[in-house]
């Protein structure tokens, strides 16, 4: 608590200004396809919701904090991603006091300060899903993994932990490998003599069976979405660089990278120098080792997903792999503090900091004044204003539809689907294929246009599946020609037909 109230301030100051990068431009952006997708669950009835859910392939706790949110506040794009903003919040805060746990002093205030300004998680942290909750519960769960091993652990700090961790499982199914770290990082302290070894295999046992318990009414639903991934994905096969592509989506940059790499690098020199000094001499062993947990905590929500990826169906995929994030500024902060502390010079750790804050905050000019998801609200104008009530509106797929709807202003317009969301979801999926709902074939296409005057097709993100801008107009050629195709950034179109025979 002493530690707490010697930086009281700065942490105060950090979290204003946390706050204003997060709420600052929350709703300038549309909603794009999943944050739809999170809005049609969210406004459904609440069985409506579940069911849905259980066939998607997410954990439902992210859905449920939305759907009471919006039953109370609204449906605007600020109050769907309200929730998102608190989490991302809260996860400052939480890192702040981890560091405190592992005895960072005040370069926990310096981990708190990269996440506050990461463009990567301010991202996150304004989007409606369920990411930054998983980073959030990603923190709270390793905080109170580090409180059993604190010389006061009691029955509060195993609660704690239990329930910390089976909200991190309903977050997100990669929490299953932050678990893993935990894992890794109890066998380590196990096998060394170095690391004070205060939870037996016994509590263990237990506190993982309580766990276990309070995951099980979801389990078999998790099989059944690991069985429906398995069975086709839209993630590709990652290579060597996605995992350096990850840290520097952490880092926030190329150069932030590079900087926050040297910092590590002379950070475990340092580490492994006092550990080669200490080598035949008589030391306590320490309660908590910073270092091998934050690589343990780094390291495998990433590699082994990864390694799943390279030999069967692919999962990995960096927004996924956000829980092993808090570990990244935390390392930095961790080096940072062994470089002080070996130089004797706070100021150049100071120095570090600043140029780290520098190159790190420097995407954010971009990233809130660049517009990258996808006008939808432009693209259901577009078709709207012009639309006449007998035309038709053939939608690429069930996620677009609810990007769509949720801009959409008229009730007058038939909606229909090219292609059904399993289609969608798995790769080099084919018309026709099991469960795939299509409007497909041409005839089928024909036969919905039903000779209407006009037609419009709305497409957007179909490399996955058999229908793009030429093969639509292919499978209406037989009655219909196109007159227009309208662009909206980089994923959507919208396309306008006619019937041949009344075409001016």
């Amino acid at each position: 608590m002493q530690q707490l109230s010697n930086y009281k301030g700065w942490i105060i100051a950090l979290l204003a200004l946390a706050t204003l990068l997060r709420f600052y431009g929350l709703a300038d952006e549309n909603l794009w396809l999943d944050e739809s997708f999170s809005w049609a669950q969210a406004t459904m009835s609440y069985g409506g919701m579940m069911s849905t859910v259980m066939v998607d392939v997410h954990p439902p706790l992210y859905f449920n904090v939305l759907f009471a949110t919006v039953n109370v506040l609204g449906e605007s794009e600020f109050v769907l991603r309200l929730p998102s903003v608190v989490f991302g919040l809260l996860t400052v805060w939480m890192v702040y006091l981890t560091g405190l746990r592992l005895k960072l002093g005040r370069y926990a205030l310096a981990a708190a300060f990269f996440v506050a300004i990461s463009v990567f998680q301010i991202r996150y942290s304004q989007e409606a899903r369920m990411y930054a909750l998983t980073a959030w519960l990603s923190v709270v769960s390793m905080y109170a993994f580090l409180g059993l091993y604190r010389d006061d652990a009691g029955k509060r700090h195993w609660f704690f932990y239990v329930l910390a961790t089976a909200l991190l499982l309903y977050s997100h199914i990669f929490g299953f490998f932050v678990l893993v770290a935990q894992y890794a990082y109890v066998l380590l302290t196990w096998l060394s003599s170095r690391i004070n070894a205060r939870v037996s295999f016994r509590r263990w046992f237990g506190l993982q069976l309580c766990v276990g318990l309070l995951f099980l009414p979801w389990f078999g639903v998790l099989l059944g979405q690991v069985s429906r991934v398995q069975s086709g994905f839209w993630i590709s096969r990652p290579t060597l660089y996605s995992l350096l592509e990850t840290l520097q989506f952490y880092a926030g940059g190329n150069l932030a990278l590079l900087i926050c790499g040297a910092a590590l690098l002379c950070g475990a020199t340092l580490w492994l120098w006092r550990s080669t000094e200490m080598v035949g001499q008589s030391e306590q062993p320490s309660d908590v080792s910073p270092l091998p947990f934050l690589l343990l905590w780094l390291a495998l929500p990433n590699l082994i997903p990864f390694a799943v990826s390279l030999v069967s169906q692919p999962i990995y995929y960096w927004r996924y792999t956000i829980g092993a994030s808090p570990a990244w500024y935390l390392l930095v902060a961790l080096a940072l503090s062994y470089l002080a502390r070996r130089s004797g010079k706070q100021s150049l750790a100071i120095v570090i900091v600043a140029m780290i804050a520098l190159v790190q905050a420097g995407p954010l000019y971009s990233y809130y004044t660049t517009l990258s998801k996808t006008r939808w609200s432009s693209v259901a104008e577009y078709v709207e204003s012009q639309a006449d009530s007998v035309d038709a509106v053939f939608i690429h797929n069930d996620n677009i539809i609810d990007a769509y709807r949720y801009y959409s202003k008229r009730n007058d317009l038939r909606l229909e689907t090219l292609v059904g969301p399993s289609a969608f979801f798995a790769q080099n999926a084919n018309a026709g294929a099991a469960g795939v709902e299509t409007a497909g074939s041409g005839n089928r296409m024909l036969e919905l246009a039903d000779r209407r005057e006009r037609l419009w097709v709305v497409l957007a993100h179909t490399a996955q599946t058999e229908y793009n801008s030429r093969n639509v107009e292919e499978l209406l050629s037989p009655e219909y020609v196109m007159e227009r195709s309208e662009p909206f950034g980089r994923w959507a179109l919208v396309q306008e037909y006619r019937l041949k025979d009344r075409s001016p």
